[in-house]
């Protein structure tokens, strides 16, 4: 009587183990978010009140719900002072004003400050630069090279840890 009774319990359980497991899932097949929309050779041009803001060109930009992705993206910033800071990188994901940087960086203010990195964080409300991993770069003809990149684009302020800064002094060979 025992083992007939187990062998029922047997057959039960595993025919909810079969068909919770037929089940089909669709949280799973969900769960990677799809883009709205993809552009291939994009160009974006973004205007405020006054004039011309950002330019940003990649050669394919996804549109999600919640970010943008970008590769072998450029971004072009008309700065306050009507001057033009350039960013570029393998892969740009934006989410509202925050922008990530990502593989073989290049920050360029107009040929005034080269900066070369594998990830930066830009800020487009605060317009602050910012890295956590080693960076080398040209500062005013100098070389740069430093972790922890903090660079306040309005304020022209420019921190970093473990910095190690070369002066290139101009040799005048007429003074003596």
């Amino acid at each position: 009587m025992a083992i007939k009774y187990f062998t029922y319990i047997l057959l039960i359980c595993s025919f909810i183990a079969t068909v919770i497991a037929i089940t089909p899932r669709e949280k799973d097949k969900n769960k990677e978010e799809q883009p709205q929309i993809v552009f291939e050779n994009s160009t974006l041009y973004t205007f405020n009140e006054d004039n011309l803001e950002r330019i940003v060109n990649s050669t394919r930009a996804m549109k999600y719900k919640t970010k943008d992705v970008m590769y072998d993206g450029k971004i072009i910033l008309r700065r306050v002072d009507n001057g033009t800071d350039y960013i570029q990188s393998d892969i740009i994901i934006k989410r509202l004003e925050q922008y990530k940087f990502l593989n073989d960086v290049k920050y360029n203010r107009e040929n005034n400050i080269l900066l070369n990195t594998d990830e930066m964080f830009y800020d487009g409300i605060k317009k602050i630069a910012t890295n956590t991993i080693a960076f080398d770069g040209i500062y005013n003809n100098s070389t740069i090279k430093g972790k922890a990149l903090y660079y306040d684009t309005n304020k022209q302020i420019f921190k970093a840890k473990d910095t190690h800064f070369e002066v290139l002094l101009n040799s005048n060979k007429g003074n003596k």
